[in-house]
């Protein structure tokens, strides 16, 4: 059975590759001049907890941010097609509700961490 050049050439780097098992082609070090990671500041898994929160914090602050800001559009249209209707304008009413409750979730979601952090003993600042 003849092989073509493309399945050739895989077999072959196959073989080699299987030959070669041993060698390893890693850096022993980093450039002079490069780190081989950013400091960004942890230094124990204190910091590394205090990092995840507020980080998490962050990301739940600004996800429900966007969130209160849909559902006000959302129910700003309610209220401009409801025509006067009440089930419609109720509705639009519990969506603009639903809004304000994303908007004080978020708020919760920057403060709740350093109020925790606070009466656990860690120090993660008012940065957070």
């Amino acid at each position: 059975m003849r092989l073509g050049a493309v399945p050739r050439r895989i077999l072959a780097t196959a073989i080699f590759g299987a030959l070669n098992v041993g060698v390893a082609y890693a850096q022993t070090s980093p450039p002079v001049g490069i780190s081989p990671m950013p400091d960004i500041g942890i230094t124990g898994a204190s910091d590394l907890t205090n990092f995840i929160i507020c980080n998490l914090a962050a990301v739940m602050f600004w996800i429900l941010t966007a969130l209160a800001v849909v559902f006000v559009i959302v129910a700003a249209y309610k209220y401009l097609t409801s025509g006067g209707d009440t089930e419609k304008v109720s509705g639009a009413t519990k969506t603009l509700t639903y809004a304000a409750v994303a908007v004080a979730v978020a708020i919760l979601a920057k403060v709740v961490p350093v109020i925790v952090a606070d009466i656990f003993g860690y120090a993660i600042g008012y940065t957070c």
